[in-house]
């Protein structure tokens, strides 16, 4: 009992712990890493760096190599139109055939029966006629009804196509955005990671700065030294032996840099010279051919035109009658680089149903390339100006001008001047037609400029 209350009353043990030993600070990589941080920081730099100023600025993303059956339902129908023409003044199916083939029939047969139906509410029975040789010569016909049924629906259609060109030209950026942001996480990811090690080291080594520890400095310029001895140098005379195949794996950097700039260089100017030698560039044409109804070639401009800087040509017309085929003439006009437009005279309107036709209005037309109605006036004679009937039906068409020696007619587009002056004027005078009825003989001189 003794001995225990003896022990009972000896005090209570007590736990003795080893000192802990002393972290250098700085050197804890067990420490809680801020990932969200990190990753919050990389997802804003890479949004700054992938979307601003790689995908909006200096690469932002440009459609190429369209086909035509990607435009937009109004280009479409210009492109479409412009084949028309083109076709009825060459003839040349095979390539009309090309020109359409990115269509498949039913929707190459519905923008022509939209193209025709817009044509007989303007009153233009010339391009009415060229897009009915089109679909003819296509064999487009058996489709028309389904086309037209089509064409009704337009604002629908292009509703969806609008659609689907959004669609299209919306994925790729989608894409290469992602791609961008992803490239952008990973380098803010990695830049944030590599200053977190940085400063780690630096915290490490102010802590051994404090205990006294002493770090040598690394010595940089025999580092230097070391770097540049044995460097080889640039030969100074003329009498030194020509380089050999080996001779720029023996060059400093400088010199390679500017060997590798002068082959590059070459290599472009190399590939200009080849790109200049494959494009045809039409000059403007220098002489003036007078074209009458019985010629089929396109005539020129005149050479006077060349003075001014803003003129596009200068076109003489004759229409003569009594030719088997319908007058209608055009002249391409463009600048040294580019198509701008078109312009042209033909057969509006004729009285009586002798053959051949006795024309009594002339229409003259202008188009643009960046304005897609044709701007039209009709020359007209006495008799059709005169008479009530033949007049209201006209009127429809564009304004009515007299077709009288000297008088000047203007036409003008979003970028294109046209004048026409009316040089000499002859009416017929065969007995089952009125009086002054009918042209006989018809010359137009047509300068067409820019705009300044």
């Amino acid at each position: 009992m003794s001995s225990s209350a003896t022990w009972s009353s000896s005090p209570a043990p007590t736990r003795v712990r080893p000192p802990r030993r002393q972290r250098v600070g700085g050197l804890n990589t067990g420490a809680a890493n801020p990932t969200l941080a990190y990753l919050a920081i990389g997802f804003v730099v890479g949004l700054l760096i992938g979307l601003p100023v790689l995908g909006w600025w200096l690469w932002p993303v440009r459609t190429t190599n369209a086909v035509p059956s990607d435009l937009a339902p109004a280009y479409r129908e210009a492109y479409v139109a412009m084949a028309a023409d083109s076709y009825a003044l060459s003839g040349d199916l095979a390539l009309a055939k090309a020109r359409l083939g990115t269509w498949g029939p039913d929707e190459a047969a519905r923008i022509i029966a939209s193209l025709q139906e817009t044509a007989v509410a303007s009153g233009s029975t010339v391009q009415t006629t060229r897009l009915q040789q089109l679909s003819a010569d296509l064999g487009l016909l058996d489709g028309s009804a389904s086309a037209a049924a089509s064409a009704s629906t337009g604002v629908q259609s292009a509703g969806e196509d609008d659609a689907l060109v959004a669609r299209k030209s919306g994925t790729p950026l989608i894409v290469i955005g992602a791609i961008l942001l992803a490239s952008g996480l990973v380098l803010g990811g990695y830049l944030v990671r590599r200053q977190g090690g940085m400063g780690k080291l630096a915290v490490a080594l102010r802590s051994l700065r404090k205990r006294g520890i002493q770090i040598p400095k690394p010595d940089l310029a025999g580092i230097r030294r070391a770097l540049q001895t044995d460097r080889p140098r640039r030969p100074t005379t003329a009498a030194t032996e020509p380089l050999s195949a080996a001779a720029p794996a023996e060059m400093d950097v400088e010199e390679a840099e500017e060997y590798e700039a002068d082959d590059e260089d070459r290599s472009l100017e190399a590939v200009l010279s080849t790109w200049t030698e494959k494009v045809d560039i039409q000059e403007p044409a220098e002489e003036a051919i007078v074209e009458s109804a019985q010629s089929d070639s396109r005539p020129a401009a005149r050479s006077d035109a060349a003075d001014d800087p803003l003129s596009l040509g200068v076109f003489m017309a004759t229409y003569r009658h009594g030719s088997d085929k319908m007058f209608d003439i055009s002249y391409y006009l463009s600048d040294e680089a580019q198509f701008l437009g078109e312009c042209g005279v033909g057969v509006a309107e004729t009285v009586g149903d002798a053959i051949p036709e006795q024309a009594c209005a002339m229409e003259l037309w202008l188009f643009d390339k960046g304005d897609i109605r044709t701007h039209t006036k009709l020359l007209v004679t006495d008799f059709a100006l005169d008479d009530p009937d033949l007049r209201e039906v006209l009127a429809g068409r564009g304004e009515l001008v007299r077709a009288a020696p000297g008088q000047i007619i203007h036409l003008e587009t979003a970028q294109l001047r046209l004048q026409a002056e009316v040089l000499s004027v002859k009416h017929g005078d065969a007995p089952s037609a009125p009086a002054r009825a009918y042209f006989d003989e018809l010359t137009l001189e047509l300068r067409v400029h820019l705009k300044g």
